[in-house]
């Protein structure tokens, strides 16, 4: 899991993938987050990196364990999640 700061801007990355194991090339893909605080978002559509992966920059302002969703429905339904510690900081 990685930990990140409070305060810090951060690249998250989703890889997708079909049915199949092949990457997802062009597809549109939206991020959603539950933040720290339980708080659920839809962040925007992510950008495509041409490979099957894509990316968004997220800014973490809220301490506590952060969850991300990359999901797809077209040309190919798809997901990907993954899990952020985001650590409070000691100085005001």
């Amino acid at each position: 899991m990685l930990t990140c700061d409070v305060g810090a801007s951060i690249v998250v990355t989703g890889t997708l993938k079909d049915a199949a194991g092949t990457n997802v090339v062009g597809a549109t893909v939206t991020v959603k987050v539950i933040k720290g605080d339980g708080t659920q978002q839809t962040l925007g559509e992510a950008t495509d990196n041409g490979d099957g992966t894509y990316s968004l920059d997220v800014d973490l302002d809220i301490s506590g364990t952060w969850a991300f969703r990359f999901e797809s429905a077209t040309p190919d339904k798809a997901a990907s999640e993954g899990i952020i510690w985001v650590r409070e900081t000691r100085f005001v």
